[in-house]
């Protein structure tokens, strides 16, 4: 019933723009999941994705949502910099992923499973303090790594059928 409200306060009959001031919980709920779902339709008809500019977005992400839930919260944690430390590692890797260097992209694909496995616990803390922002945040943490996860596993996949030809 929640997503039903939000998705008629998100979508006016005229199609117009609604003041961000405006919005409740349910219906950055509902945009969330439209963003999304919009990035995962650009993703899917992107042919340039490949593992290289995938990490690259994910290390970009990492690092910048880290930093901002680490310098924007009241009592900061340093295991809060976990994400931050990972993005950065997986930054310096990607221009050896981008010269398909094996081994790299291999010890990049264990460290974006990890950090994505990571921040499961994060999410969970933030749902229960119903923190919106610390939920976006990490969810978008997630998801770039869940991208990047399945981008270099489609990768992998296609240099063994091309070898195997």
């Amino acid at each position: 019933m929640l997503a039903s409200r939000a998705f008629n306060f998100c979508l006016n009959k005229k199609n117009e723009s609604i003041p961000i001031a405006i919005v409740s919980q349910g219906c950055i709920y509902f945009l969330t999941l439209n963003l999304i779902k919009t990035k995962f339709i650009y993703l899917q008809k992107i042919k340039n994705m490949n593992a290289g500019n995938a990490n690259f977005l994910n290390a970009i992400v990492l690092v910048g949502m880290g930093m901002w839930g680490y310098l924007g919260s009241l009592s900061p944690s340093p295991t809060a910099l976990i994400p931050v430390f990972i993005g950065v590692i997986l930054f310096v890797m990607t221009n050896f992923i981008r010269n398909h260097h094996k081994i790299v992209s291999h010890i990049a694909v264990v460290l974006t499973l990890m950090i994505l496995i990571a921040l499961i616990k994060p999410l969970t803390g933030a749902m229960e303090r119903s923190d919106t922002m610390a939920m976006i945040r990490i969810g978008l943490m997630m998801l770039t790594s869940a991208i990047a996860f399945v981008v270099f596993i489609k990768s992998f996949i296609d240099v063994r059928k091309a070898s195997k030809k």
